[in-house]
């Protein structure tokens, strides 16, 4: 689900053993609520993964200058799209907030590992512009943009935060794990003779 000035697209993929069954996960997308409407909708279209996993890039949109952020979250779509209402009619030049929600139903525990954070749903906002004027008040509508969803942050992907911000770093792993990761940096470098980018987190 993305969001981009005041309109809504929500992209839906049942990964099932037939066709019925994934005709079934996808059956609460056929009704649309009241207050809402609706200007596109296909439903059931049968893909392969490679076609899936290909689109991923579709929504952002190639130009010289970009930014974005991320989080996860264990909030509702309801609280999410709550938070970011009000900021999306500020967006210019492809301003958009995209909500991916992932079924943890029947999941298996993480396993003992250094990727231990995750939740529900991961938040990515990015914008992306062309006028090295506008630099200011694309970043600015980022950072504001996350901020309004801060108080529903579960955590961070390290794979796509800013690591320099020294709070983010502990909050990409399980308090277990980043317990471990500090104590084989300090047992294997305690002089930070190596390049790390944890560090900022790590003092």
């Amino acid at each position: 689900c993305s969001a981009s000035e005041g309109e809504w697209t929500v992209q839906a993929v049942a990964f099932a053993g037939n066709t019925a069954e994934a005709r079934r996960a996808l059956a609460p997308l056929e009704s649309v609520p009241a207050n809402l409407t609706t200007t596109r909708k296909r439903l059931y279209q049968s893909v392969d993964v490679e076609t899936v996993f290909g689109r991923s890039g579709v929504r952002f949109v190639k130009g010289p200058r970009y930014a974005g952020d991320t989080l996860w979250s264990n909030a509702s779509p309801r609280q999410l799209m709550s938070a970011v209402r009000e900021r999306l009619p500020s967006a210019r030049s492809n301003g958009t907030v995209t909500f991916d929600w992932l079924s943890r139903a029947g999941a298996a525990p993480l396993p003992d590992m250094a990727f231990s954070m995750d939740a529900s749903t991961y938040v990515h906002a990015h914008t992306s512009w062309g006028d090295a004027a506008a630099d200011a008040a694309m970043i600015a509508w980022t950072a504001d943009t996350m901020t309004a969803l801060d108080p529903l942050n579960a955590g961070y992907y390290v794979g796509e935060t800013d690591l320099t911000v020294a709070s983010r770093a502990p909050r990409c792993y399980s308090p277990t794990a980043w317990s471990r990761i500090a104590q084989l940096k300090q047992r294997h470098d305690p002089d930070n003779r190596f390049h790390n980018p944890l560090q900022q987190g790590l003092t």
